[in-house]
C-alpha cells in the first residue's frame, strides 16, 4: 500500500472554520433560492402582487446596520460559538448562533408587519430545506422575534426586522494537532504595510481598518 509523504516544513495546518463561512453559507442559499420561494409563496397564498426579491444579501455584525443597505435586505448578523467538543487528539466540532433578519420598509404598520412576517419565513424555509452542506453539518431552528429599526428619512415609513435564530453545528471547525514543522515567515511576501482592505462579499462592500 502506498503512502503520501508531506514534506518537512510545509505540512497544512488542517481544517478551519471561521464565523462569516457560516454566514456566507447562509447568505449564499438564501440568494439562490429566495426567487424560487418567493414565487410558491405568491402562488400558494394568491397574492394580489408580487413580493420583490432582496435587493440586499449582507454580512454584519450589529442591528444599527440594518439601514446601511437597500431593502428588502437579507443580513445575516456574525455567527457567535457557543459551545466547543475536541481536544488535543481530536478535531474540534463547533455550534454557533446565527441570526438571519429579514428587513422591510412600509408605509403602515399592519402591511410593514405582513412584509416582514412574509420575508422571515420565507426565509427560514430556505435556511431549514436548502442551506445545509459546506460548514452547516447540522442546522436548528430556535426562535424568531421582532426589532423595529428607526426611520431616518423623515418620510414616514416604517421599518421592521423580523429576525430567524438558528442553531448551527460544524463537525470539524479546527485541529489541535499537525500544522507545519518550521515557520517560513521569510518566503511570505504581503505587499507592504497595509491599513485598510476594501472586501467584496455578495455584491456588499465591506471595508476593513483605516488610513494611518
Amino acid at each position: 500500500m502506498s503512502s503520501v509523504v508531506v514534506p518537512f516544513g510545509i505540512r497544512t495546518p488542517g481544517p478551519l472554520v471561521i464565523s462569516t463561512d457560516v454566514d456566507d453559507q447562509l447568505l449564499a442559499t438564501l440568494k439562490e433560492w429566495s426567487p424560487t420561494y418567493l414565487r410558491l409563496y405568491h402562488d400558494d397564498r394568491g397574492l394580489s402582487f408580487n413580493p420583490a426579491r432582496p435587493r440586499t444579501y449582507a454580512n454584519t455584525f450589529e442591528g444599527f446596520e440594518f439601514l446601511d443597505h437597500q431593502l428588502p435586505a437579507i443580513v445575516a448578523t456574525t455567527a457567535q460559538m457557543t459551545s466547543t467538543i475536541g481536544g488535543s487528539n481530536r478535531t474540534y466540532e463547533g455550534t454557533w448562533t446565527s441570526l438571519v433578519a429579514s428587513v422591510v420598509r412600509g408605509k403602515r404598520p399592519a402591511a410593514t408587519r405582513y412584509l416582514a412576517a412574509m420575508y422571515e419565513g420565507v426565509a427560514r424555509e430556505i435556511v431549514l430545506q436548502k442551506a445545509g452542506g459546506g460548514p452547516i453539518d447540522d442546522l436548528r431552528f430556535q426562535r424568531m422575534y421582532n426589532e423595529v429599526v428607526p426611520d431616518a428619512t423623515g418620510q414616514g415609513r416604517y421599518i421592521l426586522a423580523a429576525v430567524s435564530q438558528y442553531q448551527v453545528s460544524t463537525d470539524v471547525v479546527v485541529q489541535s494537532y499537525g500544522g507545519p514543522d518550521v515557520p517560513d515567515a521569510e518566503t511570505y511576501l504581503d505587499e507592504a504595510t497595509v491599513v485598510e482592505v476594501d472586501i467584496d462579499v455578495l455584491g456588499s462592500e465591506i471595508q476593513i481598518g483605516g488610513s494611518s
